[in-house]
């Protein structure tokens, strides 16, 4: 590189530039890169889902990660965030986890039946 400037060794000196020499690493620097693009091989593109529909799988590519299945995926289930005492959470999961009931089932009992009786 002679004639050149090696804009990492001027980074380890850091020595100030006239502007003229500013310019010509500046300029050195993208013709490096250039060429680097030039070496680059080609990739081929993988094909992917262009739909608009994200449910409709594309064929030959599987989805990373476990299947979608549970309340969290079912659409029929919102996620319904309650602040309750900590201390009364704590005692109805003790008391949940014998009778291998979800705290979210409880719930859903407890909020049907308090809609029953406000009709």
């Amino acid at each position: 590189m002679s004639g050149k400037f090696n804009l990492k060794d001027l980074r380890k000196s850091r020595t100030l530039l006239e502007s003229n020499q500013a310019k010509e690493v500046l300029s050195s620097e993208t013709e490096v890169q250039q060429n680097f693009q030039e070496t680059i091989p080609t990739i081929p593109t993988i094909a992917t889902n262009t739909s608009n529909n994200p449910k409709q799988s594309t064929v030959g590519i599987q989805k990373r990660g476990r299947p979608a299945v549970g309340k969290r995926s079912d659409p029929n289930f919102i996620t319904a965030l309650a602040y309750v005492r900590k201390d009364t959470y704590d005692e109805v999961r003790n008391r949940l986890f014998p009778q291998r009931r979800e705290y979210s089932g409880l719930i859903q009992e407890l909020l049907e039946e308090w809609l029953k009786s406000t009709n």
